[in-house]
């Protein structure tokens, strides 16, 4: 059969097609033609005739139900030879096959699934057209609306973490889903940022002061998602906190501070430690210090985007011994247990602010001085609010109890003292930097206004 690949023949619906075999044999074969191992007789629509060297068929009036596989064998005393021949009517396909299911159903839409026709019409199925040809019937569907619970992630930033250099404008797209369309509120570290119906942001021209935790909260009918990234404005580092003098000595002052608030997005490599004299205005790295002369001292933080904004300290300091001892030392007054003390302070502080003064005493006819109070000087802006306690008891000025407050320094005074006035004082110093609290021991031996 060189007129038909692969012994394949196609016929259109309803057309006639005649077609020769050919065929051998001594003596001359019997032949068959079968379909589905059932031998098929030859009738109008089906006819065989055998030649001395072929066979012809002719199908008349070709329907579908005449496509299939058919079998033609030819047999005599010197054996048996077969032949296949797929016949193919090309016509419409058939119905396909139910029942139809319904699958997701949306506002406007429905996903109907179902099998392909047993028979296809002798060519592939390309699509499915609704009321044309064979079709199946579906029943009544009912549209509903639906909810989606919202969804986003922060696919492009893995780690949660998006660096961005300062001055550089930053806009994060957060792809989501959600029906109804979800709202979404901004919170910058837990604190409300802005409102929209937009899941972006957009920063133009980032500076330090948004480094920071950012949070977007999604939420429509059907619940509710956050997500939480941090941003980090690469920069220098902020100035150091904090920074005070810790110790001063001839030629020497030990300075002590705490890290920057912000290290710019980076490690801080190292502090840079710079003075200047009093009476200069030029900074230079810190070395020896001369003796008796005020320096002025700031710290500076450095990392990776260089050497960041510097802290200062207000005055100056001298690098020199102890301070002197106060002047003119006088008693503003007496009772039977106590005693009132006044002086001037020294005229020189060491190099640095004194920050309390110690009061001893010596009984008559003794070599052997006895600590009996402490003063402490106020140091902080704004101004402290002071609140003294004995042990847990908290103190208020009365007639035997006089607490005085003034810009730099309190005292308290206890007049008539008794054994039961003895014990820890506790002085309390509060700002809206923070709070410090200081110990004064007393003995109640040996008791004295402080």
């Amino acid at each position: 059969m060189k007129n038909y690949p692969k012994n394949t023949v196609y016929v259109r619906a309803g057309s006639n097609l005649t077609f020769d075999i050919p065929l051998r044999g001594k003596p001359m074969p019997k032949v068959t033609v079968s379909k589905n191992n059932i031998v098929i007789k030859a009738s109008k629509r089906l006819l065989t005739e055998v030649t001395p060297d072929s066979l012809i068929i002719t199908f008349n009036e070709s329907i579908s139900s005449d496509a299939g596989k058919y079998e033609i064998t030819a047999s005599n005393i010197a054996g048996t030879s077969k032949i296949f021949i797929i016949f193919v009517v090309l016509s419409k396909p058939g119905p396909p096959i139910g029942p139809v299911q319904i699958g997701e159903v949306g506002e406007t839409t429905v996903c109907l699934k179902w099998d392909p026709p047993d028979y296809d019409g002798g060519s592939p199925v390309t699509n499915y057209i609704k009321g044309q040809g064979d079709f199946v019937e579906v029943g009544p569907i009912k549209v509903i609306d639906y909810i989606i619970t919202p969804e986003a992630e922060l696919s492009e930033y893995p780690n949660g973490t998006i660096n961005i250099r300062l001055g550089h404008n930053l806009h994060i797209e957060l792809p989501y889903k959600g029906k109804p369309r979800p709202s979404a509120s901004w919170l910058k570290d837990s604190l409300p940022l802005k409102e929209s119906d937009q899941v972006s942001l957009s920063i133009e021209n980032c500076s330090r002061n948004d480094t920071g935790k950012y949070t977007v909260n999604l939420e429509n009918a059907s619940g509710s998602k956050s997500l939480t990234f941090v941003v980090k404005v690469m920069d220098t580092p902020g100035p150091p906190q904090a920074l005070a003098f810790k110790e001063v000595s001839r030629g020497s002052v030990t300075l002590v501070w705490k890290p920057p608030l912000n290290d710019g997005g980076s490690r801080i490599y190292h502090y840079i430690v710079e003075r200047r004299e009093a009476s200069r205005r030029t900074w230079q790295q810190c070395g020896d210090l001369l003796e008796g002369v005020p320096y002025f001292f700031r710290v500076s933080a450095e990392n990776q985007h260089g050497v960041g904004e510097a802290f200062e300290l207000p005055d100056p300091v001298t690098a020199t011994a102890e301070p002197a001892s106060p002047k003119k030392l006088e008693i503003l007054d007496t009772t039977d247990s106590s005693v009132s003390l006044g002086w001037l302070k020294p005229e020189h502080d060491g190099g640095s602010r004194i920050q309390c003064y110690t009061i001893e005493a010596r009984p008559k006819g003794t070599d052997k001085w006895v600590v009996v109070g402490n003063t402490k000087n106020l140091i902080g802006r704004p101004t402290p609010k002071v609140t003294w306690k004995l042990e847990e008891m908290r103190l208020k000025s009365s007639d035997r109890v006089t607490i005085k407050v003034t810009k730099d320094r309190t005292s308290i005074s206890v007049r008539e003292a008794m054994r039961g006035d003895g014990g820890k004082y506790y002085l309390t110093l509060e700002n809206a930097a923070g709070t410090r609290t200081f110990v004064v021991a007393v003995n109640g031996r040996s008791m004295s206004s402080v």
